[in-house]
Formats: C-alpha cells, structure tokens, sequence
C-alpha cells in the first residue's frame, strides 16, 4: 500500500521583506501620470536589503530540499515523500543553515 511507501507534505513558508508599500508616493505617481490604480506600486525599504539577505537564504535553502526530497502529487500542492528519503536523511530538515543568521544590528 501506497501508505506504507510515502506520504503526503505541503510546504508553506511566509517571509518578512523589510518593505512596506508607500501609499502617497503610489497615488502621487499615479495622478501625476494619469495611471490606473491598479497599474503597480511604489513599496519603501525599511531596512537595508542585506539585513534580509540570510532569511532570503535560508527560505531558498529550505525549498531547494523540500523540492529535491519530494515528488509532485495534488494539484494544492502537495508532494509526495518517500519513506525511503525519509528514514535515510533523517534530521537533514533540522540542519537548514538557520543558525547561520544573524540579528539585524548586531555586528
């Protein structure tokens, strides 16, 4: 049986970007141009770039695996893992360079 073979994962990672979508510069740009509403937006950096740069990595890092150790399977989403993979890396999710980040601030 297919149970004893594998089962099913669904991978969902939500991730801070340290930008936030300016509203008046987006409505200036837009009437200054005559633009519609719906024709992009303007965000702002409230951070540097670099300070994310570690999360960016590790999400990045954390899909690569999920990818790599999984088998498309439903159409929402969900992969399949073998039970082979699963007994023969086991840990290997838990070794994800999360330690490698540092706080934003700290030198």
């Amino acid at each position: 049986m297919i149970q004893e073979r594998a089962m099913l994962v669904k991978l969902n990672i939500s991730q801070w970007t340290g930008r936030k979508k300016d509203n008046k510069i987006t409505k200036e740009t837009h009437a200054f141009y005559g633009a519609a509403d719906a024709s992009g937006y303007y965000s702002k950096a409230l951070i540097p770039r670099e300070a994310v740069k570690p999360i960016s990595q590790v999400v990045s890092t954390a899909r690569t695996f999920h990818y790599e150790n999984t088998l498309p399977w439903g159409d929402n989403g969900e992969r399949l893992l073998p039970s082979k993979t699963i007994w023969n890396t086991p840990g290997r999710c838990m070794s994800l360079p999360i330690s490698s980040m540092t706080r934003y601030g700290s030198s």
